[in-house]
């Protein structure tokens, strides 16, 4: 009876210890090669651009008129990818309009906050 016990007991602990175990080879998005992320949402990407677009300005609040918006998901890089052009009015603290401003993002990644190939222009 004592040897069924040190062995059930053995067991219990293997188990509790196996089940304690993380998976090391996690990848950071936890993105497979065959899979890949909810695709970010609108409302999401409008919040992006006009931060972008704030900071740019150097302003805390804008107007924007979108032109183009387009997401795809880039199979190569298994990210998402969303080009987005338009313009937009920085608004100064006083609520003053200031020059109307055409801007082109590319935001790219499985996190939307990663922006590359930004371009600028003034009108």
């Amino acid at each position: 009876m004592k040897k069924f016990l040190c062995l059930l007991l053995t067991l219990v602990m293997c188990m509790s210890l196996a089940a304690c175990g993380g998976n090391s080879n996690s990848n950071s998005t936890n993105v497979s090669k065959n899979s890949q992320p909810v695709e970010p949402s609108r409302d999401l990407l409008e919040k992006v651009v006009v931060h972008h677009c704030c900071q740019y300005s150097n302003v805390k609040s804008v107007s924007i008129s979108y032109g183009t918006f387009d997401t795809f998901w880039d199979e190569e890089e298994n990210v998402w990818v969303t080009n987005v052009k338009g313009t937009y009015y920085p608004i100064d603290e006083f609520g003053n309009y200031g020059d109307k401003m055409q801007f082109g993002l590319r935001l790219h990644g499985a996190n939307v906050e990663e922006i590359t190939d930004p371009f600028w222009e003034v009108h």
